[in-house]
């Protein structure tokens, strides 16, 4: 690991334990639920923001969130983390660092972060220009899942697919996922959903091929 990586994550519990006497009284993230994909998931107290409404912070920012576990059993699961907003007069910038396991029986070739609002069936993407973001449009912010993929990208302003490399399975991320969420005041709470992308099992690949040489084969035939 090298020692940026690790003076962001220790960075991030110092901001936290800061956080636990500080007096700033701001819109912040106060809380968070989760729900669906995920077998368990443990993140660290939410406090006040050490540096609140800091949007667009020239490097990270000091207002960690830190999820120090989040654990897949099912390779098709959605992990929807909601968490409640209070207005704080401007947009507050956090840095979040996660922990990932995979559990699912399957590796995972891509991984897929998206803002949002609502959970599962009634899950709305954020849209473009609504304030909440993955530190747009500066994005001069750490944007690291380099544990297993070496091309993290943003897609838009809402969305992140981490892409070249393989995440195992019975794998845990070691340096955690890096990136950073712009929350602007005008909504009560937002939507984080997380979805691994699993490489297909061998019999699925098998049936996959049959069906394709089936298919092939009936090219060409003169109906009966």
């Amino acid at each position: 690991m090298t020692t940026t990586k690790k003076m962001m994550i220790a960075g991030l519990f110092t901001a936290s334990l800061m956080a636990w006497t500080s007096s700033l009284q701001a819109g912040q993230i106060t809380g968070f639920t989760w729900s669906s994909g995920i077998a368990s998931i443990a993140l660290d107290p939410v406090s006040p923001p050490v540096d609140p409404n800091n949007d667009n912070v020239v490097g990270d920012s000091p207002n960690g969130i830190l999820v120090t576990q989040k654990a897949f059993f099912d390779a098709n699961g959605v992990a929807d983390i909601v968490f409640s907003v209070t207005d704080s007069g401007g947009t507050t910038e956090y840095a979040f660092a996660e922990g990932v396991s995979n559990s699912t029986g399957l590796d995972f070739s891509q991984y897929r972060i998206e803002l949002g609002f609502g959970e599962g069936a009634l899950f709305v993407p954020s849209t473009s220009g609504d304030g909440l973001d993955f530190d747009a449009p500066d994005e001069d912010s750490t944007l690291d899942f380099s544990a297993f993929f070496s091309t993290p990208t943003l897609v838009g302003e809402d969305v992140i697919l981490a892409t070249g490399g393989l995440f195992p399975n019975l794998a845990f991320t070691t340096p955690p996922f890096i990136f950073s969420i712009d929350v602007p005041d005008g909504i009560d709470s937002f939507t984080l959903r997380q979805i691994p992308i699993a490489v297909p099992e061998p019999a699925s690949m098998a049936l996959l091929a049959l069906g394709s040489i089936a298919a092939f084969s009936r090219v060409g035939r003169e109906p009966e």
